[in-house]
């Protein structure tokens, strides 16, 4: 069985080994031991939405965990996104084509390479420049 793992981009940095928690108003992200809790942000901090992914069990060309969300190179220069698929009830790559669009979704079986960025921390336009 695989690990389950989860990251969040808060829309200024990604959090790493984090939980939840439950309250009366819902569920929120919360930073496990060793890390910044979420709770103890000043007041107004958490008025912004969290970005929630899912560690897709696999691993990059150099051993880095591979999570929904990044941006994977393959050895031919391809550059594909790591998504959920909701049809497959899979993690799936959508081809980068050279508009910049994600498209083409491939098979996270068929995606062999190195994770060279997130949807959240890396300018697309640069890599469609490289």
């Amino acid at each position: 069985m695989r690990e389950l793992k989860f990251r969040a981009w808060n829309g200024r940095e990604m959090l790493y080994e984090f939980g939840f928690y439950h309250d009366s108003f819902g569920t929120f992200p919360k930073v496990n031991e060793g890390f910044k809790h979420l709770a103890s942000l000043p007041k107004g901090e958490l008025d912004f939405p969290f970005h929630v992914m899912q560690f897709a069990g696999l691993f990059d060309t150099s051993s880095k965990p591979i999570y929904e969300g990044d941006i994977i190179q393959d050895e031919e220069g391809d550059i594909y996104q790591i998504c959920w698929s909701e049809t497959d009830a899979a993690f799936r790559g959508e081809l980068l084509d050279e508009n910049g669009k994600f498209c083409d979704e491939f098979g996270m079986g068929d995606l062999f390479g190195l994770v060279i960025g997130n949807i959240y921390e890396t300018d697309i336009e640069k890599l469609l420049k490289a």
